[in-house]
């Protein structure tokens, strides 16, 4: 007994001791991690908004976009009520249901420039990543776009802890 309590004690140095000389580049690498995780809750609470939309009497949908999560004050601190955004800058371009409100040209993309409300993620990011949440397939499922800047200042540590951390949410359909 004694002997297996050594050897659970010197496991647990050996582990630690990995985990601190194989730490994600120190204090910066876990910041990230941080802002990761607290975006991939953001993208599941706007899920479940639009979940709390479609049950509401909806039963589609169709009507689902940024100017419904202004009118709900869905994260106020983070919602910017005007835009003026051009597909040429940005990566993610939302494509949408032909004919809806935000497809004049009846493209099947989000109309260039974007004038409407986004979401965006500040922190690391700043406001150079944006959410804008749209209706798709006819208003079957909705949409959440998470949109970046092609020219930027985001860390590519950040980007890739944040599309690791994204991709480990089963409800996360995306890139």
């Amino acid at each position: 007994m004694f002997i297996g309590s050594i050897a659970v004690v010197v496991i647990l140095l050996i582990v630690i001791g990995l985990m601190s000389s194989g730490s994600l580049s120190g204090s910066t690498n876990s910041s990230y991690i941080t802002e990761a995780k607290k975006v991939q809750a953001l993208m599941s609470n706007l899920g479940s908004e639009g979940l709390y939309y479609y049950t509401q009497g909806n039963e589609s949908f169709s009507g689902i976009d940024m100017k419904y999560f202004l009118r709900s004050r869905f994260a106020p601190e983070l919602m910017v009520p005007t835009s003026n955004m051009d597909k040429d800058d940005w990566d993610g371009w939302p494509t949408i249901d032909k004919g809806e409100e935000l497809d004049a040209d009846n493209d099947g993309e989000l109309d260039s420039p974007y004038t409407g409300p986004y979401i965006k993620l500040g922190g690391t990011a700043g406001d150079e990543m944006r959410i804008i949440v749209t209706p798709v397939d006819n208003g079957k499922h909705a949409g959440l776009f998470l949109l970046k800047k092609k020219e930027n200042s985001i860390p590519e540590d950040y980007v890739n802890i944040l599309e690791k951390t994204l991709a480990n949410d089963p409800a996360y359909v995306g890139g």
